[in-house]
């Protein structure tokens, strides 16, 4: 079938291959004092595309919560994350090289592979609260920042005793940013619903 996939970031991968998706997480939550509780979560997403045109992806993620109660409606909140992706792919491509020849190496032409391999890394640090306006609805506000780390190796590889001109190439940025959230619930007997407004980074799969 034909795979579509809009991912959080917004990007739609629009290919003829299928992909395959897994995802996991486990957290818990430990109460301290009567007015203090914490929590613990990992969570692991893996993307993989059969068309070597789109990124394969895998995602680490940990956060730590403490938790304040302030009175029955309001909860203080502080949240540390960190997130690691991993981002992969390879194609066939023609690339310059050193061919062996009848009377020596010449250059020309070979058939090769790309492989472009990315690494970031996101520490984020949160402060903020929830707080029930009336029994149906309440309102969570976060506010933080971020450091973010990102290293980008791109090989480029021919087949021996070929020799590759091309260069490998090899990047990488660091840089600070802000985070947050501001998100309403809705909750009764039967039924919930939530609205979400948040400044974040991802990394997206696909293309």
């Amino acid at each position: 079938r034909r795979d579509r996939e809009l991912d959080e970031a917004g990007l739609l991968v629009d290919t003829n291959e299928p992909s395959y998706r897994q995802h996991y997480g486990i957290g818990g939550e430990y109460t301290l004092t009567e007015n203090i509780q914490f929590s613990l979560g990992y969570y692991f997403d893996r993307n993989d595309y059969d068309d070597p045109g789109n990124y394969d992806t895998k995602y680490h993620g940990v956060d730590f919560g403490l938790y304040h109660f302030l009175s029955t409606q309001t909860i203080g909140r502080l949240i540390l994350g960190f997130v690691t992706y991993d981002l992969s792919n390879s194609v066939d491509a023609l690339l310059p090289g050193i061919l062996p020849g009848p009377e020596g190496p010449i250059p020309g032409f070979a058939a090769g592979v790309v492989r472009d391999e990315s690494t970031i890394d996101n520490y984020s640090f949160t402060l903020g609260a929830s707080h029930a306006i009336t029994e149906l609805f309440t309102i969570l506000v976060d506010v933080g920042t971020r450091y973010t780390t990102s290293d980008r190796d791109q090989s480029f590889l021919v087949p021996p005793p070929i020799i590759s001109l091309t260069p490998d190439i090899e990047t990488d940025d660091d840089g600070w940013g802000t985070v947050g959230q501001v998100r309403i619930d809705y909750r009764d007997e039967r039924n919930s619903a939530s609205l979400t407004a948040y400044r974040d980074i991802s990394a997206a799969s696909g293309s």
